[in-house]
């Protein structure tokens, strides 16, 4: 199952999966992890060129471009199972985080 991930919700996950890298995980979920976290490669360089593209001199106008690049459409990626985490403990801020990419 796949879905479509905004800007903003790609910073949020991006959050929950620097959580969960500091977690001690066996080398399947590791690999699992790595897998997932790849597609996001390239985020930061590409929100910083889309940020560079909408600057403008008027700061209301700016801040309303920049909500509204937040929420277009960056990426689809494919579900991860929640079972393939069970080995981590997952705090439950962190699973808010991860809800939009999770299978329960």
């Amino acid at each position: 199952m796949k879905v479509n991930l905004t800007y903003q919700d790609v910073f949020v996950i991006s959050s929950a999966l620097s959580d969960l890298f500091t977690e001690k995980m066996g080398g399947k979920t590791a690999a699992l992890l790595f897998k997932f976290s790849r597609q996001f490669k390239d985020f930061v360089e590409d929100y910083n060129k889309g940020i560079e593209l909408i600057k403008n001199e008027d700061e209301v106008e700016y801040k309303k471009q920049v909500t509204l690049f937040n929420n277009s459409p960056y990426i689809e990626v494919e579900k991860i199972e929640l079972s393939d985490l069970e080995e981590l403990n997952l705090a439950p801020l962190t699973l808010v985080k991860l809800e939009k990419v999770l299978v329960f």
